[in-house]
């Protein structure tokens, strides 16, 4: 069948990688480093609270944010919070528009994987909620 033009070897069917320059994964990662989750961890956000069968408490209409330890935080301390994270945030979402095809995988190896960075994903998905919360509150609907 080879000499039919027939292709068996897996190095006609690995994918080209793409150069490191274009590594958004690395981006996200760079970028998050720089939030700081102070005073309100993003991660301990409740945004919405059932209080009682067909009722829900959301956040961004109470008068503080439920932060980490059930403590509560001021929303303008919240605010700045999230306003000194901006640009990271933007940065974050900008490597979330176009995910490269190329994840990191060795296809010349298939059965060792790239590392999950797991936790890297988690704290983007809290820290683009914390974003939507901070949106909400400030009535800026579009936005959020």
């Amino acid at each position: 069948m080879e000499a039919k033009g027939e292709k068996f070897n897996l190095k006609h069917f690995v994918p080209s990688r793409i150069p490191t320059n274009q590594d958004s994964v690395a981006k996200l990662i760079a970028a998050l480093a720089q939030l700081q989750p102070n005073p309100v961890d993003p991660g301990y956000l409740e945004p919405m609270r059932i209080v009682s069968p067909g009722e829900a408490r959301v956040a961004w209409r109470q008068e503080t944010v439920l932060g980490q330890q059930r403590a509560r935080f001021p929303w303008a301390d919240f605010a700045a919070q999230m306003e000194a994270a901006k640009d990271s945030l933007q940065t974050v979402r900008q490597c979330l528009i176009k995910v490269p095809p190329d994840l990191g995988w060795d296809y010349q190896t298939p059965f060792a994987g790239p590392a999950s960075p797991l936790v890297e994903k988690r704290k983007t998905a809290q820290w683009l909620a914390g974003a939507v919360l901070h949106e909400l509150r400030r009535g800026n609907r579009p936005e959020a």
